[in-house]
């Protein structure tokens, strides 16, 4: 949901996933992507919308749709083969990032130009990563984690 409220972009559970966009007021709808994956985030300032769309080499891009404009901007990469994050706001007022690579939580702020490894997470288990989400006020995080047999 944009931070007006009037428009909304919703993740289709079609083959592959596709992010869909809408205008309350007006009705008009578009295909944003398609083959996204599983993580989708409204910014922090609502003016924007997250999302992740793969590469050749099995790797994911974090995209950034724009509410105003309706554009698409390609923003970094994901680190390893992670799919998942999670965006918020820092108490310093910058958007932070969080992903998990390789049993290690990752953190780069907006500006940064690298993933920095922050904690391990070995001690959770062997899983994979599959959700991210931090606390509105940035004091917890949550991590779901796949069963392993």
């Amino acid at each position: 949901l944009s931070g007006d409220q009037d428009q909304l972009l919703l993740f289709a559970l079609t083959d592959p996933f596709t992010l869909l966009w809408f205008d309350i007021e007006s009705g008009d709808q578009a295909e944003i992507a398609s083959g996204i994956g599983r993580a989708l985030y409204t910014s922090p300032d609502g003016a924007a919308a997250y999302f992740t769309l793969p590469r050749p080499d099995d790797s994911w891009t974090v995209n950034r749709f724009d509410f105003a404009d309706r554009a698409v901007s390609e923003l970094f990469s994901l680190p390893g083969q992670a799919q998942d994050y999670a965006v918020f706001t820092t108490p310093q007022g910058e958007t932070g990032w969080f992903a998990a690579s390789d049993g290690m939580l990752m953190f780069r702020s907006e500006d940064a130009g690298e993933w920095s490894a922050v904690a391990s997470l070995r001690a959770i288990g062997d899983g994979e990563i599959t959700r991210l989400a931090v606390a509105p006020n940035a004091d917890r995080l949550a991590l779901v984690v796949a069963e392993t047999d």
